[in-house]
């Protein structure tokens, strides 16, 4: 049977201004075998169309629709419920993807078994003029566990900047998005940094 390196999930909740320049960062990505769960949240906006177009020209897209607004970790979790992949990514649609993202973070993977294997994120302020990467959470985490720190007292955020072995989703059912509307995120990586410090860099 046929199976998929990296499940891409994305919660979709009225972010039409920012969605395409996500979609085309995906399309563009050098490593191919991805599937793409576009979780839309009851949108209001063009969101739904705009994924359902990328669906019709991409096979690998998945839509699953909310009859009422859940929250991004309660959209997330009803992804990761139907991912194939041997990996599983979180991308916010107000993010776009370095185009070997996947790539790099996938032979990292096969080189080093680890269950987490986390890049860089590199937040661009709005006017675009000021971009700040994510280097120093890496270098942290590294410190922390040298000095052995668990790896739930270091990882606490940057939650789309890595991707996660599925077989950590299914041993331990518990590892999900919080349901609040904000920090969910950290919710999550609490609960798998709890499960594992098997961790690669890709920096």
């Amino acid at each position: 049977m046929n199976t998929i390196a990296i499940s891409v999930i994305l919660p979709v909740y009225n972010v039409e201004p920012y969605l395409s320049q996500c979609i085309d960062s995906l399309k563009d990505q050098t490593f191919k075998d991805l599937e793409f769960i576009f979780v839309d949240d009851d949108s209001s906006d063009a969101s739904l169309q705009m994924i359902e177009s990328f669906q019709k020209e991409d096979s690998r897209v998945h839509i699953i629709r909310n009859e009422k607004n859940e929250g991004p970790g309660f959209a997330r979790n009803k992804g990761i419920e139907i991912a194939q992949g041997q990996y599983f990514s979180f991308v916010d649609p107000d993010d776009w993807i370095d185009e070997t993202f996947y790539e790099d973070l996938y032979k990292k993977a096969l080189n080093s078994k680890a269950d987490i294997i986390k890049g860089i994120r590199v937040k661009v302020l709005e006017d675009k003029e000021d971009m700040h990467p994510s280097l120093n959470l890496n270098k942290h985490i590294k410190k922390g566990l040298q000095s052995n720190k668990h790896l739930y007292n270091l990882f606490t955020y940057e939650h789309q900047s890595a991707i996660y072995r599925k077989d950590l989703f299914i041993k331990h059912p518990w590892i999900r998005y919080g349901s609040t509307m904000n920090s969910e995120d950290t919710t999550f990586l609490l609960r798998l940094c709890l499960e594992t410090q098997s961790i690669a860099f890709d920096d």
